[in-house]
Formats: structure tokens, sequence, C-alpha cells
């Protein structure tokens, strides 16, 4: 599996094109996102030109960052046809304020027609429970692609 981690941004081309060419003998490709913490208007157009080399390879990411998950909710090619395994949910706990990204699968948390799995989590610091920090309608539209 590559991790990917940091910011794709107006530096992420070559370090794409650099990973894509690593790849080309891999049969299928298992993507570690959860580490993108920022994707600018130039990383998105790095992004979707890489998911196009890789062809029709089968490609799976897993723990998608929220970064990640607003950009597959927003621009239709940058998933390309990736199968989304897992991502990485914010909740807050309203007791202490603090965030916390928990990493929910799909298929089994959620789904498309099925977001109960999406509340049940506690603190990891009292035991309040934690509270999903975004509408899970608006997060969870990429699972509509599935």
């Amino acid at each position: 599996m590559n991790v990917l981690e940091g910011v794709l941004d107006e530096q992420a081309a070559p370090v794409l094109a650099q990973l894509s060419a690593d790849l080309n003998a891999s049969q299928s490709i298992e993507l570690d996102v959860g580490g993108l913490r920022r994707i600018n208007s130039l990383g998105v157009r790095a992004w979707v030109d890489f998911m196009r080399t890789l062809g029709e390879r089968p490609v799976t990411f897993r723990r998608c960052s929220p970064s990640f998950v607003e950009q597959m909710n927003t621009v239709s090619d940058f998933r390309g046809h990736a199968r989304v395994v897992s991502f990485l949910a914010p909740y807050v706990c309203e007791s202490s304020g603090t965030t916390f990204f928990e990493e929910l699968t799909v298929g089994k948390d959620v789904s498309a027609d099925n977001f109960e799995g999406i509340g049940r989590r506690s603190c990891k610091e009292c035991p309040e429970p934690l509270v999903f920090d975004d509408l899970p309608e608006r997060y969870l539209q990429f699972l509509r692609f599935d």
C-alpha cells in the first residue's frame, strides 16, 4: 500500500508522475490518502491527471482524509474509477471541544443509503458521546458514486 501525506498543490505534479511510474507494473493499486491535509486547485488538476495515468487498473482508496473527501464530493473526475474502502470522519466532543477523526469502513459503518453507523462513537478522553461534525448527507455524497 502506498501512503500519501502532506499537501497536493503546485508541487504535486512531478511527485504524482513519479508515483505513477513506480506503480506502472502494479496490477492493482491501494492508496492510503489519510495523510493528505490540504488540496488546492493545482493539486486537484495534478491528481485528476494522475488518476488518468492509472488507466483501468483497480484502484482502492483507504482512510480518505476530510480534504480528500471534500474533493471527491465536488470534482467529478477526482475519484476516477477508484473504490473507497474507508474514510476519516470528523467528530467533536461537545464536553471538551476536542476534534477526532474516526476511520469508518464503507459497507460496514455506512453505506450510500444508511448513515446510522456514523453516530455511534464515544470520546476517548471522557465518557461523552461524540457528535459527527458535518452534515452526513453532505459529507457522504461520494458514497452515491459506488
